[in-house]
């Protein structure tokens, strides 16, 4: 016969210290995209080649432009890991004020 395990008990205080633990990851890579930003937006697009599967070396203005969707997207994460890191640290700080109760 096939019966479903007990479920293990959860314990808040190391649920408490993993929703911390993933806020601060997510404040890491925030910095790491942040860092990255002008590091792109400072590309030379003639001092790099672009190389498509499908076409082939790109031109110095179609890196331009892959150059240019690469920092719009990097903007784009990086204010969705902003977001994120908001909320895991509104998590994190009402998880931190649960207790088992005695």
């Amino acid at each position: 016969m096939n019966e479903d395990p007990i479920p293990s008990p959860v314990d808040i205080d190391k649920l408490s210290v993993n929703m911390r633990v993933t806020a601060d990851a997510l404040e890491s890579a925030e910095i790491l995209v942040e860092f990255a930003i002008p590091k792109f937006a400072a590309l030379d697009p003639t001092e790099i080649q672009t190389i498509d599967p499908d076409l082939g070396t790109l031109s110095d203005a179609a890196t331009a432009d892959v150059l240019k969707v690469v920092a719009d997207e990097l903007s784009d994460a990086l204010w969705a890991l902003r977001k994120a890191r908001e909320h895991m640290v509104s998590i994190a700080d009402r998880t931190d004020r649960m207790y088992p109760r005695a």
